[in-house]
């Protein structure tokens, strides 16, 4: 991915996460939304698809959790977002170095 492209991920997360909580509805179209930009939509829906069918089928509360942080790591890492994923307080995954352009 370009430094420019990189860039432009950064302040679309920003603008989009702000410091508000939102619900998993809009928290998921932001996140088609910025997909869609970076082209990476398609991946993102089977992302999507695929934990959503796991979490289906599966009604053990740490099992769900677990399930829940794996599809959002792989968000994380399609969508190249360079800030940490924290989840409950807790950093699964850590911050890229920033990237010189």
């Amino acid at each position: 991915m370009k430094a420019q492209d990189l860039e432009m991920n950064k302040r679309l997360m920003k603008k989009n996460l702000g410091k508000r909580l939102h619900n998993e509805a809009v928290t998921r179209k932001q996140i088609m939304d910025v997909a869609k930009l970076q082209g990476s939509d398609g991946e993102a829906k089977k992302i999507f698809e695929l934990y959503d069918r796991l979490l289906l089928n599966n009604t053990n509360p740490e099992e769900r959790q677990q399930i829940a942080i794996m599809g959002a790591a792989e968000i994380h890492k399609l969508l190249n977002v360079q800030g940490a994923l924290i989840v409950d307080g807790f950093e699964i995954i850590p911050a890229l170095k920033e990237i010189d352009a």
